[in-house]
């Protein structure tokens, strides 16, 4: 469970950052997915507020308007949109008061990265394979790298 491993961090000083990847899909019937996007946003928000981890739990979801009832339940937590850089993507994220965007590293450049940072937002990065696609993420000053091999990336980020 979710739970065992907050618990185990909520008393370090230093915590490490969590990502909640909410994949958030339903049933084509409206009162049935209000209801079962509420109940989530309400349990999300409140694992972040048992383990006060607003600083570093971030909620994601490609769902803009689940991101949004997460915010109207508590506006402290951290949000990020699952999407590529865009202005339209930009202008949501800004609208719910989020923190930034995540991204596959295969779509970003140091340019779209800029224009996320030029609007106060923070750029995640996901599908880190390679050292190549490692290298990249870090040279596209991106803010957070989701990576699935650690050691390659703390070696690289060692020789920088």
């Amino acid at each position: 469970r979710l739970e065992i491993v907050l618990d185990e961090f909520k008393h370090y000083t230093i915590k490490p950052l969590f990502f909640l990847d909410m994949r958030v899909y339903f049933v084509n019937n409206a009162s049935f997915t209000d209801s079962l996007m509420n109940e989530m946003a309400i349990r999300v928000t409140n694992l972040i507020h048992k383990y006060d981890g607003y600083n570093w739990i971030y909620v994601e979801s490609v769902n803009h308007d689940f991101l949004k009832k997460v915010k109207d339940y508590n506006s402290k937590v951290q949000l990020l949109l699952d999407g590529n850089i865009t202005t339209d993507n930009i202008n949501k994220v800004l609208e719910i008061q989020g923190k930034g965007i995540v991204s596959n590293n295969s779509t970003i450049t140091e340019e779209l990265v800029n224009l996320a940072h030029l609007n106060g937002l923070q750029v995640s990065v996901f599908d880190i394979k390679s050292r190549s696609s490692h290298i990249k993420a870090i040279k596209n000053n991106v803010d957070f790298i989701q990576s699935d091999n650690v050691e390659l990336l703390m070696n690289i980020l060692n020789g920088y």
